[in-house]
């Protein structure tokens, strides 16, 4: 959670469902949820796949054409975004790709 957090200045405007706010309450504000972001396009949205928030994360991320997807391996966590993640970046080590939205 820690990097994804440290990370938002890479990842652009984001969007996080409500299982990823809970596990970093003071890490994102209320324009940055998925319920609370609704004046903004994101260039990226965090969520979990079974999350509660799922579906509409999901919804959020193919509306705003985020069709480059990751995966924090070992989770359920999943990112959708129009940013690829450069090998150098800090938060490489913590992401892998996915194939697609789950």
């Amino acid at each position: 959670m820690t990097a994804l957090v440290q990370s938002k200045s890479e990842l652009g405007t984001v969007f996080v469902d409500g299982s990823v706010l809970a596990l970093a309450p003071d890490g994102y504000v209320l324009s940055e949820t998925v319920w609370g972001g609704k004046d903004q396009r994101p260039n990226t949205v965090i969520y979990f796949v079974e999350g509660y928030e799922a579906e509409t994360a999901r919804k959020i991320a193919e509306t705003a054409r985020l069709d480059l997807h990751y995966q924090v391996p070992g989770t359920s966590i999943r990112l959708a975004t129009d940013r690829p993640i450069a090998r150098s970046s800090p938060l490489a080590a913590f992401v892998a790709p996915a194939d697609r939205l789950e």
